[in-house]
């Protein structure tokens, strides 16, 4: 990759460098609102039945995707932009065969454990009322979401936004749309034809790459070297998602807990749930550059550019400072507006709440826009640790306030420690001799 590319474009400056993010911004925006679109088509066709069980079966396909993917999607985008030379060619459709075989005997391990475990997994996850063929409607869409994942990852390695983002809207935005159309009644027999229309798609999306590359894809036998460093990077990955999961649900819990009476309990998750929905919505907006950002980064790292990687941290994080804060001063000044307007004046004693924890929006948006960019750094998953510390925190002192009215307090104050220690990660990393430590070593 030349140093055009990975300066101009990473940077922002001038038009050629605001294509990426302004293409993943609006492929980001467009699949949120295909979403929100969906939410709206499913109420209308099944009721709000049909609408809990919707969002219970939606829910459960991140945590059953995770197990399966194993991580792969991250790592090879991270392994296929550091890729170069002379064999930067081979390196990385060996990187692309390994990450194909190892997910294929996840996959079919895990589906296996599935489809045997229907019934169990079927009320843990999806409630006891819901019947166990959900769960096996619910794991046709697995091969093609991790499919996706992986075919994502490749493209993004390559820096190849418009591509990947297009793959992210129709996978995630246009196809659950169009199955609302086509799928026959019911929730099950929606997600089976989801999962087919997935699969479908994304193997043609595979099958247009390897046809479009001959000489490349002869070199797309899986070696040991190849799915070791991906693993390597990939596995200790895993358990941050599930982390992050377990983060966003204790402050309900700890709601609950500390609550004397349920009626207040139950009110008070309502304002906190609205709250932290508000705060991870402000974040979305900054996905896209974290996106952009792994890739980017994981290339200067491989030319050992270390002055730009650090420019690179500066200019995230003055843009991400900028950006939050106004759009929390935004948010905050109209909170009472926005929330009578969508949800009525029922809602309006969240006002308080919402305020509140919108403040922690600002150091959220950091760690979003620099979790990327730790990813690209380290093979240690620095994120997940991040995320306990702020787990660790939000219990402590959640706890020892011991108040309904302050778990709100503490929430913030962990989204702050988030923050806070993702960007002194970004900083230590970006030292002198640092970086090229947290760099694999690459063989012949």
């Amino acid at each position: 990759m030349s140093r055009r590319t990975g300066g101009a474009c990473a940077a922002g400056s001038g038009v050629r460098g605001l294509v990426r993010p302004g293409v993943a911004v609006m492929a980001e925006l467009l699949t949120v609102a295909s979403m929100v679109w969906a939410l709206r088509l499913v109420e209308s066709r099944w009721g709000v039945e049909g609408l809990g069980e919707y969002l219970n079966m939606r829910r459960a396909i991140p945590l059953l995707q995770l197990p399966c993917l194993c991580g792969i999607g991250l790592g090879l985008c991270r392994l296929v932009a550091m890729s170069g030379g002379e064999r930067g060619g081979e390196e990385r459709w060996r990187l692309l065969g390994s990450a194909l075989a190892i997910v294929a005997v996840a996959l079919s391990l895990f589906m296996a454990g599935v489809w045997a475990a229907a019934e169990p997994l079927s009320r843990l996850l999806l409630g006891t009322a819901v019947d166990p063929l959900a769960m096996l409607a619910v794991s046709f869409c697995l091969p093609g979401l991790v499919l996706h994942g992986v075919i994502h990852g490749w493209l993004s390695g390559h820096m190849r936004t418009p591509l990947a983002c297009l793959l992210q809207w129709a996978n995630l935005g246009l196809l659950p749309l169009a199955t609302i159309f086509l799928a026959p009644p019911g929730v099950a027999a929606y997600f089976a034809w989801l999962g087919v229309g997935w699969g479908v798609f994304s193997a043609l999306v595979l099958a247009t790459i390897l046809v479009t590359d001959r000489a490349g894809r002869r070199n797309l036998w899986p070696d040991r070297k190849s799915i070791v460093r991906l693993l390597t990077y990939g596995l200790p990955r895993v358990p941050t998602e599930f982390l992050w999961g377990a983060y966003t649900a204790l402050p309900t819990l700890l709601l609950i807990y500390v609550a004397q009476d349920p009626r207040q309990g139950l009110a008070e998750v309502a304002y906190l749930g609205t709250a932290i929905s508000a705060v991870a919505m402000l974040g979305s907006g900054f996905a896209p550059l974290g996106q952009i950002t792994l890739p980017m980064t994981s290339a200067e790292l491989h030319r050992g550019d270390l002055t730009g990687i650090r420019r690179r941290l500066v200019r995230l994080t003055g843009v991400t400072l900028g950006l939050a804060i106004a759009l929390t001063m935004v948010g905050w000044l109209l909170t009472p507006l926005l929330l009578g307007g969508y949800f009525g004046p029922r809602m309006l004693p969240a006002s308080p709440v919402v305020r509140l924890v919108l403040l922690g929006g600002v150091p959220y948006c950091m760690y979003v826009v620099l979790r990327s960019f730790l990813d690209a750094l380290s093979p240690f998953p620095i994120n997940g640790k991040n995320i306990a510390l702020a787990m660790l925190f939000l219990a402590t002192i959640g706890l020892a306030l011991g108040s309904v009215n302050l778990i709100p307090v503490a929430f913030c104050g962990s989204l702050f420690v988030l923050g806070i220690a993702s960007l002194a990660d970004g900083w230590r990393l970006t030292a002198a001799g640092r970086v090229q430590a947290a760099s694999p070593r690459r063989g012949p």
